[in-house]
């Protein structure tokens, strides 16, 4: 099969990955056991691998890696000699390039970049339009956000997690929406392409957070497009307000 990844390259031999039908150019090299959506593409020397999953819109080419049980979706992109790996989340428009290296549980996502040969790790978030560049490290539980700038030599660092933000090392999960608003449950049976992934505790509380986060689009889930399941994603982070408290 011919393909053209539309990277100045033109027409390539590729393949559809049998794991999700995302589409893999020959160069590149992505293990059984990961999953590339029906819409993602991986090429040029880009390595996936372990368990790690590319899906909506995601690119993953250049010399990148992403491996573990990582996740790159919406439409994130990552290239050049990056590295994402361990629980690490990129999506919604971010990006990470050059030799950058998210891992961990760290996440970026909203239009943040990590680039140079910057570091985002532990469970810190990267996220809005923020900028990680040059030999900067983000760690711990530290976010980065709005429209801010870490570069150089900078090191960000947080020891204990934000308020009503409990630590957690629990795997990705996968939000469904079920029957009528308020019925919203979280469960870890691996789909083919989960409409909402993020990493959090199964439990009640989560429930009910979930719940009233939805419930506050006035959506299912079936109506939802990537960007708005990535938008909710940042809000179940960003401990997102009910509308009693916005209008406070």
């Amino acid at each position: 099969m011919i393909f053209d990844f539309q990277d100045g390259n033109g027409p390539v031999p590729a393949h559809t990955h049998p794991n999700g039908g995302g589409m893999v150019a020959d160069s590149a090299s992505v293990s059984p056991s990961a999953f590339v959506g029906p819409h993602a593409r991986v090429y040029g020397n880009a390595e996936v691998r372990d368990n790690a999953r590319v899906y909506g819109e995601a690119k993953v080419f250049g010399n990148a890696e992403v491996s573990g049980r990582a996740t790159v979706f919406g439409r994130a992109t990552v290239y050049g000699d990056a590295k994402v790996y361990g629980n690490a989340l990129v999506c919604d428009d971010a990006r990470v390039l050059g030799d950058a290296w998210v891992y961990g549980n760290a996440q970026v996502y909203g239009n943040a970049w990590v680039r140079g040969s910057a570091g985002v790790s532990g469970n810190a978030r990267v996220f809005d339009d923020a900028l990680v560049s040059g030999d900067a490290q983000v760690l711990g539980y530290a976010k980065v956000s709005g429209g801010m700038r870490v570069n150089d030599n900078m090191t960000v660092y947080r020891t204990r997690p934000h308020p009503a933000e409990p630590a957690t090392d629990s795997p990705m999960v996968n939000l469904a929406w079920e029957k009528a608003p308020g019925d919203a449950y979280v469960h870890e049976k691996s789909t083919e392409a989960p409409d909402v992934a993020w990493s959090a505790p199964a439990g009640e509380t989560t429930l009910m957070e979930a719940a009233r986060v939805l419930a506050n689009f006035h959506k299912t889930l079936s109506e939802m497009d990537r960007d708005t399941a990535c938008v909710i994603v940042a809000a179940l982070r960003e401990d997102f307000p009910t509308p009693q408290e916005e209008n406070k």
